[in-house]
Parts: C-alpha cells; structure tokens; sequence
C-alpha cells in the first residue's frame, strides 16, 4: 500500500468583518483535483465577562471541596475526644465558606445561559 502524499495546499485570506463563501481548489491539474466550496459564517464572541466569573467559581468551588474532604480526613483519623470540634468545624465551613461559593456559582452559570440564550449561542 502507498502512502498518501501531499499534491497541494492553498489558503484564502477573508475579511471577517461579515459571512462569505468561497471556493478553494486544490490538485495538480491532472487526475488529483479536488475543488472544495465552503460557506465561512463568523458569529462575535459573547459572553466572556460571565463565562469568567463561572470559571472562577468553579476554581474556588474546586479549592473548597478539597478543603472540605481534608476535613473530613482528619475527622476520620481524629480521636474520639476531638471529633465534635472537627464536625462542628465542617458544618460551619460548609455553611459560611462552601454553600455561599456554590450558590454564587449557581447564579453565575444561570447569567451566563440566559446571556448565551439573549445572544443565540448554544453551550
């Protein structure tokens, strides 16, 4: 078996200021021609302000889980004596730190949907 070989290559510089359609071709004029017809649709990227925001909420959602299991390690391994103080730790941390971060992250994905939906974009 032969393997396959480069005939030829070609670009096309656009404007990307609108959609256009174009035709590329490609061969060497013999019987390796190939003419390629595409359409370019270009659709601005929206959305970045609140797709930050969710990538950041993730992070410190991320950051406090992993706090969160560390926790939930030492409670494991802690004596018995210690382990109230430990629970009571967790249940505070869960409460002020982890739910108020999941619950701004839950606002955040909903703003960025509704700004993806305002703006015709599929996620």
């Amino acid at each position: 078996m032969t393997p396959d070989s480069v005939i030829d290559s070609s670009s096309t510089v656009l404007d990307t200021s609108s959609d256009h359609s174009f035709q590329v071709s490609l061969g060497d004029g013999q019987s390796n021609s190939y003419v390629i017809d595409a359409t370019l649709q270009l659709k601005a990227v929206t959305c970045e302000a609140e797709q930050l925001l969710v990538n950041q909420d993730t992070v410190v959602v991320n950051e406090l889980e992993a706090q969160l299991a560390e926790m939930k390690k030492e409670l494991a391994q802690a004596p018995a004596s210690e382990k109230p103080g430990i629970l009571e730790d967790i249940r505070e941390f869960s409460t002020n730190e982890l739910k108020p971060a999941e619950a701004k992250l839950a606002r955040d994905k909903q703003a960025l949907a509704k700004c993806r939906a305002s703006a015709g974009i599929a996620h």
